[in-house]
């Protein structure tokens, strides 16, 4: 050990979900919720209405989800920015059946500027490799 003067602390991060080998699939999820959008459900609500579309619900069925539960990670970088009004009700419908920990498919969406405004990575573990790694 050396001075005080010299010593560095640094805090070490490590997950086994930062091996490729380990994940399935993954899929990035950006939104930016526009200024305007102070009530995010109306936001969602009036995009749905403006697509052609009765309920979030009948939306999110139709646009092509994902559809298998997945893990959720914060995105460190921002993803590619939805373009289209299609793109950024798809984004948000999915994003709001996004936890902390966990997308669900089927669960409840939940519309909120905190759920609605971040940048995730959606992940399905190759299970196959997960018992891979007990055995080493």
């Amino acid at each position: 050990m050396g001075p005080s003067s010299i010593l560095r602390e640094e805090k070490i991060h490590s997950s086994i979900f930062t091996n490729e080998k380990l994940i399935k699939s993954s899929f990035c999820f950006f939104l930016e919720l526009p200024d305007h959008a102070q009530d995010p459900e109306k936001w969602v609500r009036d995009l749905t209405n403006l697509l052609g579309y009765q309920e979030p619900d009948d939306a999110f069925a139709a646009l092509n989800p994902p559809s298998q539960r997945m893990l959720v990670f914060p995105n460190g970088q921002k993803s590619e920015v939805p373009q289209t009004e299609t793109e950024l009700l798809r984004s948000a419908l999915i994003l709001a059946r996004c936890g902390i920990n966990r997308y669900l498919p089927d669960g409840p969406a939940i519309y909120t500027k905190s759920r609605l405004s971040r940048s995730v990575r959606l992940i399905i573990i190759n299970t196959d490799y997960w018992y891979e790694l007990d055995k080493k």
